[in-house]
């Protein structure tokens, strides 16, 4: 649904009778930026809290659980409302650290504006200039909050000239620089009792932005630079008014910069002021419509599906309608079991469910609304089918997050005397921990050489050192998954996997804080104690060229015979699918259950038993009988027809093994150019030509494998000495760079896996028998359809 807009929606009226404008508005930084204190500061502006808490005294209102208390960082997305002079808004406080980047990239997407903070004392990080690619790429009006700016030494000059380099040339600095709180044009008064004798902001020239927004004086030449028609704007008025600002900021042609001190309070009203001045609030249609962007669960295990209302109004115990997934799961919070899309939604495309409380929250409490209008943010119970990033009614769904996991970890009981269970199978003590990762923070360049050399997938990923790890007993092991899919759920990129070759769970994380959380998590709310062996890097599988496969099932009084075209698919569409059949030989009804069958499982290769990506899937033929042929059949010979035809392009070597590679951009000083280009050649990586900067920098980018690099920026802060800078966003599957030793390290047998198997069944004097994959072409009933 597209969404646009305008500044004349002004849907309430205050008491005083001005028009109310409603945004989303989300904060979003790098972790230890002062987000959460931006949130509070914001929060005791406006009254709606009254007393400033604070992240090391472990009582802020946005940080609502006990682990993020105590661990002192926000791992979970939460709301709040709050209103300033004719601005009402709905705050959405963000994880920062980039384990919990999912979770972020979810919010994004339903953002009417965003709070970008960038540190005064650290400047843009990495994982700042992925949010910002984040925002980018969503299309999110954005606004930078420079925080921190009472720091000693801080030059805000300096900051916001790394701001320009690194994230746009349009980002101004609006000179709202506090006057009379020790701070005036950057330089920092270290004696703070001295701002009776700081001069006053009229003094300075410094008051180009009137109480109205519009702006004058020097700041409307850097501003009329960002648009043609606010240049022409400032040629015939000498000024620029706040509705172009307004429309620069929401056509993101103008990043405003707006320097803050939120520990002290420092030019938080201004910024307040800013925002009920420049934004607008979105004009929405008249069909309903919702964005689902989280799913969690409450004290009471209540199923609850997080959205933002983009169309329309939602009225509690309205029916709602969203589109069936592949490999869609249907939560169930009392049983706790764990379904797959079944034949029973086969000739579905579409699920209705009631919704049952509307709740606004705000923090960890929260009311019961009768109704929610488009552009506000609420959370709804009753729904089951709902996943994040899920459009309801007239919304199309979300695209795919960029931000997706790159490692696996097996879940495995945690030990009772202290000790932990390391990938290669060993065991070690807390102390024997503690010494491994000091010793692996100060890496001497032989020693990361040596490791470096050797693959993350070798280093941690073999099957028979992970089943050497200790198992649950049967009981654990069903509430161990049990509470997995429940936190699933609420995260699909976890992709809870049952290994049954070495009787593993297995999960996806962003890293090890991720996992970490995890597992505090599920020995308070569960009661389990686990812990999370590193498995190594997410594979995944496809094929070089077109290959046909065949799939028969036929036990005694069951028939099923299908043809299925594995093509090779663009690079990064994931699975695509498509029919071909002849309706003359195959009715509707079969057609569409086979198509159904195609895309409710996730298809393992056959090369190290990782999912299958980038191809195209598409039915050709198949066949069934009128008195034998069920629904069950049809699955059975779909799926072994993948099957058979991935060992096919397996045995003409067809078969392709793809490993996850990074987009990275590393900015090291000239002095340390050829050691940085020497690594990247080693890591395997594909180089462009070194760009260098005005402030005596290269940016050197390029792709390089995950395996390689995940662990690259320590060593580039170590030899650059903090001087360089490392970002890296995982930018889709490419071929493996050491596909021989990886596939030779997994040691898969394709054939003994029965559960994704191969083989065919076919029926002779009465009773059925098993046909191996290279000999289904002499019994199959219908010819090979490509050529």
């Amino acid at each position: 649904m597209t969404v646009q807009h305008n500044q004349t929606n002004k849907r309430q009226q205050d008491r005083t009778g001005k028009t109310q404008t409603h945004i989303v508005t989300g904060i979003l930084a790098h972790v230890d930026a002062g987000k959460t204190t931006l949130s509070e500061a914001i929060l005791f502006e406006t009254g709606k809290i009254r007393k400033f808490g604070r992240v090391d005294h472990a009582d802020t209102y946005l940080d609502t659980t006990d682990l993020e208390r105590k661990r002192g960082i926000t791992m979970l997305a939460h709301q709040t409302q709050c209103s300033f002079d004719n601005l009402d808004m709905t705050l959405l406080d963000t994880p920062g650290h980039v384990d919990f980047g999912a979770e972020t990239e979810r919010v994004i997407s339903v953002l009417d504006y965003a709070l970008l903070v960038v540190s005064a004392t650290d400047g843009v990080q990495s994982h700042t200039q992925t949010l910002w690619q984040l925002l980018r790429k969503h299309h999110i009006p954005t606004i930078i909050v420079i925080n921190k700016i009472d720091a000693a030494g801080v030059d805000i000059q300096a900051v916001y000239q790394d701001i320009r380099q690194h994230l746009s040339d349009n980002c101004v600095l609006m000179d709202e620089v506090p006057i009379g709180d020790a701070i005036l044009d950057g330089t920092i008064y270290q004696d703070s009792t001295a701002s009776a004798a700081v001069p006053t902001e009229a003094e300075h020239g410094l008051s180009e932005i009137d109480s109205a927004g519009n702006v004058r004086g020097e700041l409307v030449d850097e501003i009329a630079l960002c648009d043609e028609l606010a240049l022409q704007e400032a040629l015939d008025t000498g000024a620029i008014s706040a509705s172009t600002i307004s429309r620069l900021i929401a056509d993101e042609e103008l990043f405003a910069c707006i320097p803050v001190a939120a520990l002290k309070q420092i030019n938080i009203r201004t910024l307040l002021m800013r925002l009920s001045q420049w934004c607008i609030e979105p004009q929405y249609g008249a069909d309903f419509g919702a964005k689902v962007f989280k799913i969690s669960h409450d004290p009471q295990h209540a199923r609850l599906t997080w959205l933002k209302v983009t169309g329309g109004t939602l009225l509690a115990k309205a029916l709602v309608t969203g589109m069936y997934h592949a490999q869609h799961h249907q939560p169930h919070a009392q049983s706790g079991s764990h379904t797959s899309l079944t034949t029973q939604h086969a000739h579905e495309e579409y699920w209705e469910e009631k919704v049952d409380q509307v709740r606004v929250y705000d923090a960890d409490s929260f009311t019961i609304a009768p109704s929610i209008p488009a552009g506000y943010v609420c959370a709804v119970t009753g729904l089951q089918w709902t996943t994040p990033g899920m459009g309801l009614g007239a919304e199309a769904d979300d695209m795919d997050p960029q931000l997706q996991p790159v490692l696996n970890y097996a879940v495995v009981p945690a030990s009772s005397d202290g000790v932990e269970y390391t990938s290669d199978g060993d065991i070690e003590n807390d102390a024997a921990v503690s010494g491994r990762a000091i010793q692996e923070s100060d890496l001497n360049e032989t020693e990361h050489k040596e490791n470096s050399s050797k693959p993350l997938s070798v280093l941690a990923s073999s099957h028979d050192r992970l089943a050497q790890l200790p198992e649950f007993d049967e009981l654990t092991l069903h509430r161990c998954l049990t509470a997995l899919y429940e936190c699933e759920d609420e995260d699909p990129l976890l992709h809870v996997q049952w290994v049954s070759e070495i009787g593993q769970i297995h999960i996806q994380c962003m890293g090890a804080i991720q996992q970490e959380v995890l597992v505090s998590r599920l020995h308070d709310q569960f009661g389990l104690d686990v812990q999370c062996v590193p498995a190594g890097i997410i594979y995944k599988e496809s094929v070089t060229a077109a290959i046909e496969g065949v799939g028969h099932f036929e036990p005694l009084r069951h028939y099923a015979e299908v043809h299925v075209l594995i093509e090779p698919n663009t690079p990064g569409a994931g699975i695509t699918y498509a029919s071909q059949c002849d309706p003359n030989t195959l009715s509707v009804n079969w057609r569409k259950l086979i198509m159904t069958h195609l895309q409710e499982r996730e298809h393992k290769g056959v090369l190290i038993g990782a999912p299958i990506t980038d191809v195209k899937l598409t039915l050709l033929a198949g066949r069934g009988h009128e008195k034998h042929t069920e629904g069950g059949d049809f699955r059975q010979a779909t799926y072994r027809a993948v099957r058979q035809g991935l060992m096919r392009a397996r045995q003409q070597g067809m078969g392709a093994l793809l490993e996850p590679w990074y987009r990275f951009t590393l900015e090291v000083p000239t002095a340390y150019v050829g050691r940085a280009l020497s690594d990247i050649q080693r890591m395997h990586g594909v180089l462009e030509a070194p760009e260098m900067t005005d402030y005596g920098t290269a940016l050197i980018q390029g792709t390089c494998p995950v395996a390689t690099m995940h662990e690259y920026a320590t060593e580039v802060a170590a030899y650059s000495h903090g001087s360089g800078r490392l970002s890296c966003v995982v930018s889709g599957y490419e071929p493996c760079h050491n596909a021989d030793a990886v596939i030779s390290e997994y040691q898969y047998q394709p054939v003994a896996d029965l559960e994704h198997t191969p083989d065919s069944v076919f029926c002779a004097h009465g009773a059925g028998y098993p046909v191996a994959w290279d000999k289904v072409e002499e019994h199959m009933h219908i010819d090979w359809m490509y050529t």
